[in-house]
């Protein structure tokens, strides 16, 4: 039963993949019958000649493969692979692709109960971009943070991070203690 449990854990991690590099040599499942997501889908600024697929009411602004394999993730009952080096025909500057996989390889049928067409993926996904970049911006937030306070830290001149050393560091904690 351990080895069970340790197989659906692993099935459960391979549900969202990021392709490795492609000079590795790793060998990867075929994903071409996957229904692939660009960044362009749901782009507010393009129009629909340059790739747009979804209403711009739902869309946001430049949005990247990163931030759509997240909103996929939140989607539950769907395989998905990241694959970065790809680029959309009409957008190359943009790189990054999401796959996601919408039909059972076996019997065919819709993996999803509510969502089974493209259109209803992409308004799906396009929903939960919001949620994702706010939760992203937080993240961001919290690590500028840190980073101001790391500096702030080292910032004195006699923590200088350019003079820091384990040497140092230890012997102004000794100096420190004995104020």
């Amino acid at each position: 039963s351990d080895l069970s449990v340790g197989l659906r854990g692993a099935a459960a991690m391979a549900q969202f993949t990021i392709s490795p590099d492609p000079r590795s040599g790793v060998e990867l499942p075929d994903y071409s019958r996957w229904v692939a997501l660009y960044p362009a889908y749901f782009d507010r600024r393009k129009t629909l000649q340059q790739g747009r697929r979804v209403p711009r009411d739902l869309c946001v602004d430049a949005p990247n493969c990163f931030e759509i394999f997240e909103a996929v993730r939140v989607l539950t009952g769907f395989r998905a692979h990241l694959e970065r080096d790809k680029a959309y025909s009409r957008d190359y500057m943009m790189p990054g692709r999401v796959r996601v996989q919408m039909l059972d390889p076996d019997s065919a049928t819709p993996v999803h109960a509510t969502i089974q067409s493209r259109k209803q993926l992409y308004a799906a996904v396009a929903g939960k971009l919001p949620a994702v970049r706010e939760k992203s911006a937080a993240q961001r937030q919290a690590a500028a943070a840190a980073a101001a306070a790391f500096l702030a830290f080292f910032s004195r001149s006699s923590r200088s991070w350019r003079s820091w050393s384990w040497r140092t560091s230890f012997s102004w904690r000794l100096t420190s203690s004995r104020r």
